[in-house]
C-alpha cells in the first residue's frame, strides 16, 4: 500500500488481520495444491478475499488479504462475489536464452477465480512456491489507487533484508539484515526479495515477477510479524527527485496509470528447504511473459564483463571526473585511450568477453559530449580488432532525454551494451523497463525499481553493483 500516517496504519493492519481471520472462519474456501502436495494455497471468500500458505502441514501464512483499489470507488477484493471458477495444471519444459540449464521445468497447479466487477485472482501452487495475482477485464484505461498485498507470517521469523533509512525508499546497494521481522520499524520499507526464516523450516521468499506498466513492491511491517505491500505513488512532471524518494505520495494519488484490460504482477511466496534449493528456485522467470515469437536473440552474446568502478579511489567533489588507478604501468592512468586499452589487453589475456567504461567518458548532462581527453572512438576500432566489446555507462535520466537519438548513436558505434544508473528516480512509467534497447544489451544499475519480468522478454545483462545481491542476479543476457 501507499506509505500513509503511521498510527492510522497500525489501526488499518489491525482491522485488515480481524476482517481476514473472521472472514476465513465463516466463508467458502478453495484449496489449490501443489503437485507433489506438500503445499496448499487457502483462498478464503468473506468480507474481504485472503489467502494462506500451508506446507507439509505447517501453516506459512494465515488468512492474509489481498485487494486492489481502483478509480471510481471499486475495491477488488472486498465482498467477493464468485461468478465462475477454472482449475487446470501444466507440466512442460521451457527452453531458457542464458543461465546453467538448457531448459527449466513449468509444472504447477492452477485455479483462476472469476468475480462479479470483472476481475480474477488467479493462483498457482507449485512444488517450488506459490503465486498469486490479480485480473482484470475492464474497458479502457485505469488507474489503480492502492494495492493490498499481505504476507501475515503465522509466528515472528527472522528475516534477510535490505531496509531503506526511515521515511524513504532504499536502494539495492544497502547491507542485508538478519533479524526478527517485529523488529523492523515500521517507518522503513525493505526491498525484494525478502526471505524468511520460518521456525524449524523451511525458507519463504517474498518476490515478484512481470511488472510492465506498474511499480514494483516493496515491504513494511504488518502487525506484530508480518509484512504488507508498500509501492511509490506515480510519478508526474511536478515530482522532484526528493518526491519520488520519499515514502510519501508526491504529487499523484495513485500507484499506476495502466490497461484495463490486462494481468497484474504475480506476488510469489518461495518454498525452499534450504539456502541452496532456493538458488535453484526459478518461478520468477517462469512467471515472467515470454518473448515475442518473433523475438531474435541471436545477437547476443553471453559473457563475462571486466570494469574499475569498485577499485577506484572517489573524488570528495560528485561532480568531478571518475578515472581507473592503475599501478605498475608506464602510462598516466585515467580516463584515458591507454587505460582502456590495457584492460581490453587484459580481457584478450584472460579470457573476457567485455569490458564496462564507468562514469566519466563523457558529460553525465549530455552523452554527445565525449570526454576531450579520451579518444573513445580509437578505442572502439581496437576494441573491435581484438574481438572484445565495450559498455558504456549514462544515467537513466540522461538517457531518455533523448533515448532514440541516443540508441542509434551507440548502434552505429557498435556499442556492446549499456550500464544504466540511477533508475530510483523513475516510476511505473518506466521507458527503460519495458522495451528492447536497440540493440543494446541492458545492464541495469542503482534500480529501485526491480525490472522483475523483462528477463525472458529482453535482453537483460547481470544487474550491477558490487555486493548488492538483486533479484536479477545474471549473467549477460
Amino acid at each position: 500500500m501507499v506509505f500513509h500516517n503511521r498510527h492510522l496504519l497500525l489501526y488499518t493492519v489491525a482491522a485488515s488481520l480481524l476482517v481476514c481471520r473472521a472472514s476465513s472462519a465463516a466463508s467458502e474456501t478453495i484449496s489449490v495444491a501443489s503437485p507433489d502436495q506438500r503445499t496448499r494455497v487457502l483462498v478464503s471468500l468473506g468480507e474481504k478475499l485472503c489467502y494462506s500458505v500451508v506446507h507439509d502441514g505447517k501453516v506459512l501464512l494465515a488468512p492474509s488479504a489481498l485487494s486492489m483499489e481502483i478509480d471510481g470507488g471499486a475495491v477488488l477484493g472486498v465482498k467477493p462475489r464468485l461468478v465462475g471458477r477454472e482449475a487446470g495444471s501444466r507440466n512442460e519444459t521451457v527452453k531458457t536464452f542464458y543461465g546453467k540449464s538448457a531448459e527449466i521445468r513449468d509444472r504447477y497447479n492452477e485455479t483462476a477465480l472469476a468475480f462479479e466487477g470483472n476481475y480474477s485472482l488467479v493462483v498457482r501452487a507449485y512444488d517450488e512456491g506459490v503465486a498469486f495475482r490479480f485480473v482484470t477485464a475492464l474497458p479502457g484505461d485505469i488507474t489503480v489507487k492502492n494495492e493490498e498485498c499481505s504476507f501475515a507470517f503465522a509466528a515472528d521469523c527472522t528475516a534477510y533484508m535490505i531496509a531503506g533509512d526511515k521515511g524513504r525508499f532504499p536502494s539495492y546497494e544497502g547491507t542485508y539484515l538478519h533479524e526478527p521481522i517485529s523488529r523492523m520499524d515500521p517507518r522503513c520499507v525493505a526491498v525484494l526479495p525478502v526471505t524468511v526464516e520460518t521456525p524449524g523450516g523451511p525458507l519463504v521468499s517474498i518476490a515478484e515477477s512481470d511488472l510492465a506498466d506498474y511499480p514494483g513492491m516493496y515491504v513494511s511491517l504488518l502487525g506484530r510479524h508480518g509484512l504488507r505491500g508498500v509501492f511509490r505513488s506515480y510519478p508526474s512532471e511536478r515530482d522532484t527527485q526528493e518526491q519520488l524518494r520519499s515514502l510519501g505520495r508526491g504529487n499523484n494519488d495513485c500507484i499506476a496509470k495502466t490497461k484495463g484490460r490486462r494481468g497484474f504482477p504475480w506476488r510469489i511466496v518461495m518454498i525452499s528447504e534450504s539456502a541452496a534449493d532456493l538458488l535453484n528456485n526459478d518461478l520468477v522467470y517462469l512467471l515472467a511473459p515470454g518473448p515475442a515469437k518473433d523475438a531474435d536473440f541471436s545477437w547476443v552474446k553471453p559473457g563475462n564483463i571486466i570494469g574499475w568502478w569498485d577499485l577506484a579511489p572517489k573524488p570528495k567533489d560528485p561532480l568531478s571526473t571518475y578515472a581507473p588507478a592503475l599501478t605498475g604501468v608506464d602510462f598516466e592512468s585515467g580516463m584515458n585511450y591507454e587505460t582502456f586499452k590495457h584492460y581490453l589487453d587484459f580481457a584478450v589475456e584472460h579470457n573476457i568477453d567485455y569490458v564496462n567504461i564507468d562514469a566519466g567518458w563523457s558529460d553525465w548532462e549530455d552523452l554527445s559530449k565525449v570526454n576531450p581527453k579520451f579518444d573513445l572512438q580509437k578505442l572502439l576500432r581496437y576494441s573491435q580488432a581484438k574481438k572484445k566489446r565495450v559498455f558504456l555507462w549514462c544515467t537513466s535520466g540522461t538517457l531518455c532525454k533523448r533515448l532514440d537519438e541516443h540508441l542509434a548513436t551507440f548502434e552505429k558505434w557498435g556499442v556492446a551494451g549499456l550500464k544504466v544508473d540511477f533508475f530510483d528516480w523513475i516510476g511505473s512509467d518506466n521507458q527503460l523497463a519495458d522495451g528492447p534497447l536497440r540493440g543494446c544489451l541492458d545492464h541495469p544499475h542503482g534500480p529501485r525499481r526491480r525490472l522483475g519480468g523483462q528477463i525472458r522478454s529482453r535482453p537483460v545483462a547481470g544487474v550491477g553493483g558490487f555486493g548488492s545481491g538483486r533479484t536479477l542476479g545474471t549473467r549477460i543476457a
